[in-house]
C-alpha cells in the first residue's frame, strides 16, 4: 500500500443563501491578498529609504499583520470563516515566493512575475479550507465545511465515502470554486491504494496526436475523430457575445448574459475534456504500453487537447488498478521490463526538428477557460 494524494471534485447545489455566502467567501480571500500585496509594496518602498523596515514575505508574517490591522480595515471580517483570509493571504505568499525563486535561479521554467491585483470582474472565484468541521456526511448527499455548514451536492460522494468509512483516506484540505455561476468543492485527500506495475497485457500502441484527428494509432484501428468543440459551438459564442457588447455595463442583464455566455464556454470545455478522458481510459485499459508518438501544435491544438491527454494518459497508468504503463516512443522496451515511465517535456519537436507553439486555437482555449472560470 503506498500513500497518495488525490482530489475528489463534486458540483454543489446551494441555496441562494448558501450561494451569497459561498462568494461572500472568496471576496473575503480576494480582498485579503489584494491587501497583504498593498501592504508588501508599501513596506518596500519604505525599505529603499530604511533598510531596518521589515516587509511580510511569508504566510506566518503576512498572518501576523491582518490580525493587527483587521479590525480596521476589515470591521466585518466576522462574517466570513478565518480560513477564508488565510486562503487569501497563503496564495499570495505563495506568489512572492514564486517570483523570488524565480528571480534567484532557483525556480525552473519561465520566469514568474510580481504579483498583480486580484479584480472581482477577472480573478477565479476561489476559497480553501484546511482546519474546522470538513466533512462527508454519511447519507454520501451532503458535505458540511466551517460556517458554511452542511451543503447539498448535484452527485453522490460514495467514492470518497467509503474511503473514509474504512480509515483508508483523510482528508487534508477543502477548495470552493465556481465556474460559469457554478460552485464546486475539491477534496485534498490522503488516500491509501496499491499503485499496479501493470495489466498484464503485452499490447504496444503507438498514439500519433494530430491536427485533424485527435489521435491516430498504430493498430490500423479508425482515427479516433476530433470532436471540434470550439466549431460547434461558435454560434452560440457570436450570439451571445454580439448580446453582451449591447448590454450597459453594471446592468443586470449585462451579468445574466455573461453569466450565459460563460456557460456556452464551460460547456464547450467539459466536451472537450471528456473526449480526452474516454480516449485515455481506453489507451490505458486495452494496452500494456503506450508510446507518445508525436505532439503536433497547430490549428486545431485548441481542440486536440496534446499535453492534457498525456497527463490524464499519466495519471490513469499509475493510480488506477489493472492499467497499462505508458512509455517514451524514443526509448522502446520490453512489456515486462520494470521501468518507471519517462515523459517529454511540454514543448515536443515535430518530425521536421523544429520546436512548434500553439497558434490561433490554442489561444481560443485559454480565453474559453478564462471566460469559464467568470462566470
Amino acid at each position: 500500500m503506498t500513500t497518495v494524494i488525490q482530489a475528489y471534485r463534486f458540483a454543489l447545489d446551494p441555496t441562494p443563501r448558501q450561494r451569497r455566502a459561498l462568494a461572500s467567501h472568496c471576496g473575503a480571500a480576494r480582498f485579503a491578498y489584494n491587501w497583504g500585496l498593498a501592504l508588501v509594496k508599501v513596506r518596500l518602498d519604505e525599505r529603499q529609504t530604511d533598510p531596518q523596515v521589515q516587509v511580510p514575505w511569508n504566510l506566518p508574517d503576512l498572518r501576523w499583520e491582518w490580525n493587527r490591522a483587521k479590525q480596521q480595515v476589515a470591521p466585518w471580517w466576522t462574517d466570513n470563516s478565518k480560513e477564508a483570509y488565510n486562503s487569501g493571504l497563503d496564495g499570495l505568499a505563495r506568489a512572492l515566493k514564486n517570483w523570488s525563486d524565480s528571480k534567484s535561479g532557483r525556480r525552473k521554467g519561465p520566469p514568474m512575475g510580481f504579483p498583480k491585483w486580484k479584480k472581482k470582474e477577472r480573478a477565479r472565484d476561489a476559497c480553501r479550507f484546511t482546519t474546522g468541521q470538513i466533512k462527508v456526511l454519511p447519507d454520501r448527499k451532503h458535505i458540511q465545511l466551517p460556517r458554511l455548514g452542511v451543503l447539498k451536492t448535484h452527485e453522490s460522494t460514495r467514492k470518497l465515502a467509503r474511503r473514509l468509512e474504512h480509515n483508508t483516506a483523510r482528508i487534508l484540505a477543502a477548495t470552493v470554486t465556481r465556474t460559469a455561476d457554478r460552485w464546486f468543492v475539491s477534496f485534498d485527500v490522503e488516500v491509501q491504494r496499491h499503485l499496479p506495475t501493470g495489466n498484464g497485457k503485452t499490447a504496444v500502441v503507438g498514439v500519433d496526436v494530430g491536427i485533424r484527428h485527435l489521435a491516430v494509432l498504430s493498430t490500423r484501428a479508425s482515427p479516433i475523430p476530433n470532436p471540434r468543440a470550439l466549431e460547434s459551438s461558435l454560434r452560440r459564442l457570436r450570439r451571445a457575445g454580439r448580446e453582451l457588447a449591447r448590454r450597459r455595463p453594471g446592468s443586470r442583464r449585462r451579468d445574466r448574459t455573461r453569466r450565459r455566455l460563460a456557460r456556452v464556454h464551460a460547456h464547450t470545455s467539459n466536451i472537450r475534456r471528456h473526449a480526452l478522458h474516454q480516449l485515455t481510459t481506453a489507451l490505458a485499459t486495452e494496452n500494456g504500453i503506450v508510446s507518445i508518438v508525436q505532439d503536433v501544435l497547430g490549428l486545431r491544438m485548441g481542440e486536440g487537447q496534446a499535453h492534457p491527454q498525456r497527463a490524464q494518459l499519466q495519471l490513469r497508468s499509475m493510480w488506477s488498478p489493472g492499467r497499462s504503463r505508458p512509455e517514451r516512443c524514443s526509448e522502446p522496451r520490453e512489456p515486462d521490463e520494470e521501468r518507471r515511465p519517462e515523459w517529454l517535456g511540454d514543448t515536443k519537436r515535430s518530425w521536421s526538428g523544429r520546436k512548434t507553439r500553439p497558434g490561433r486555437a490554442g489561444r481560443d482555449e485559454a480565453r474559453s477557460r478564462h471566460w469559464a472560470r467568470l462566470g
